[in-house]
């Protein structure tokens, strides 16, 4: 989502996103990279839905973005191959990233909850994603 303002609801049928209602919408996003570029990555398939990324509004009705990784076995295996070439070439690894198992893609329903991480820089949102629509925590 683009900081100029634009808001989840404008999102919606636009560049793929999917309104969630309650000034919510998500967008998947897939996984294909480079493999010339990342051998460290080679025989991991690509994945069409890899996560999403949730628009929503910020209290002051600012626009804000959070992302969740589903639970997935390539997902898994991409951390790892990350974690394993980061450690091999000196570079610090970050701990590691939650996911969020997907209890039905359509309409989609995501389990656990949501939160835009305060401690994270995130402004505090918190709900779930059940049966295609936000529903507040």
């Amino acid at each position: 989502m683009r900081d100029d303002g634009e808001r989840p609801k404008d999102l919606v049928d636009h560049e793929g996103w999917t309104d969630l209602g309650d000034n919510h919408a998500f967008k998947y996003f897939r996984w294909a990279p480079d493999r010339e570029l990342n051998p460290q990555y080679e025989g991991i398939a690509d994945v069409p839905r890899f996560g999403a990324r949730v628009a929503h509004l910020k209290p002051d009705g600012s626009p804000c973005l959070e992302a969740v990784h589903f639970d997935l076995p390539e997902v898994h295996a991409v951390e790892e191959a990350s974690k394993r070439y980061c450690l091999a070439n000196g570079i610090p690894y970050g701990e590691h990233y939650p996911c969020w198992q997907v209890q039905s893609w359509e309409p989609l329903t995501l389990s656990p909850s949501l939160l835009c991480n305060p401690v994270k820089g995130g402004c505090g949102d918190h709900g779930f994603i059940k049966a295609g629509k936000w529903v507040r925590a």
